[in-house]
């Protein structure tokens, strides 16, 4: 059964569209690129994370260093990457985003490396440096330390939509 707790945040000014979100440890946090103004209606692009407590109902915006934020994904040890697709003028890159002491760290990549027409279907934590990134054409290897990729791999057939399972040996 589904059941509403209320507004995720009021505001007497603006309305936050949210996209993404992560559940972990009883808080929710939702990726907003952005918000409305409610007196002429303007979309202002401002990326944050928002991290709720539905116990408490209290909530707390937290800046992105970079905007154009599209999506987010949860890569475990209390770290979450924000895709940013690189909009405009802004980069286009990863946030590594601490979930806990909220700090971020961005790496950003070449269009050369994701095309616009590549949309990401995953992102995972493959070690202490290194994320991977599944495109519907390939997969990235992304050194976080080096910032720089670390391996591009292309899919051979572009009919191929991949389908995936990540399995970590140790």
């Amino acid at each position: 059964m589904v059941k509403n707790l209320g507004e995720l945040e009021t505001n007497s000014t603006c309305q936050y569209w949210f996209q993404d979100t992560i559940y972990r440890n009883g808080t929710l946090y939702a990726l907003s690129p952005g918000y409305r103004l409610h007196e002429n209606h303007q979309q202002v692009m401002d990326g944050n994370i928002y991290r709720y407590n539905p116990q408490t109902g209290t909530g707390e915006f937290f800046s992105l260093d970079v905007l154009a934020a599209s999506q987010m994904f949860d890569l475990g040890n209390g770290l979450a990457a924000v895709v940013h697709k690189g909009e405009g003028y802004q980069p286009a890159g990863v946030t590594v985003f601490n979930l806990e002491t909220c700090a971020q760290h961005f790496v950003q990549w070449s269009s050369e490396n994701l095309p616009d027409d590549d949309a990401i279907s995953d992102v995972k934590l493959l070690d202490d440096s290194t994320i991977l990134i599944l495109t519907m054409h390939q997969l990235i290897g992304l050194d976080l330390n080096e910032q720089r990729v670390r391996f591009q791999m292309d899919f051979p057939d572009p009919e191929f939509s991949p389908i995936h399972l990540w399995i970590r040996q140790n």
